[in-house]
């Protein structure tokens, strides 16, 4: 499935609708309606590529960034003053559970994408992802990251 957001920013990747975790359950109740409302999203990563998809956001009239983090949390302060109304953190299990997100904006070194989807896909959360997430002998697969793969790659 993909959006109307995807119009303002490229492929916005659905999770699976064969999650059954009561997290992903909770999050499925349909509450993206564009026509209705804006699309709110949080970002994972407040570096260079992180403001660049903030501006994007900011000057998207259906989407909202919420908050976004940053393991440097300076940096997310850095972009809250860009960007005012935005909630910092550093820890992106914030930004990834937050109530109010229905999209998560992955913007974070690519090393850190396949837990990433996988806590997104757990959640019941939209994905945008900067770089498509390729899974390696490194990455052993489970039924999580299988279904992960498969909605990055659709």
């Amino acid at each position: 499935m993909i959006y109307a957001a995807a119009a303002c920013f490229g492929a916005l990747v659905a999770p699976p609708t064969s999650l059954r975790s009561p997290a992903a359950m909770r999050a499925f109740a349909p509450r993206m309606d564009l026509d209705k409302g804006t699309l709110n999203v949080g970002v994972v990563g407040a570096g260079r590529i992180g403001v660049v998809h903030l501006e994007a956001i900011a000057s998207c009239n259906n989407a909202r960034a919420i908050i976004i983090s940053n393991p440097t949390v300076s940096k997310a302060e850095a972009a809250v003053e860009r960007f005012p109304g935005i909630i910092a953190t550093s820890d992106e299990k914030d930004v990834i559970n937050h109530p109010d997100v229905e999209a998560v904006w992955l913007c974070s070194p690519s090393q850190f994408h396949a837990a990433q989807i996988k806590a997104c896909a757990d959640a019941g959360k939209h994905i945008f992802c900067e770089s498509r997430w390729r899974p390696t002998s490194s990455r052993p697969s489970t039924p999580s990251t299988t279904r992960a793969r498969r909605a990055s790659s659709s």
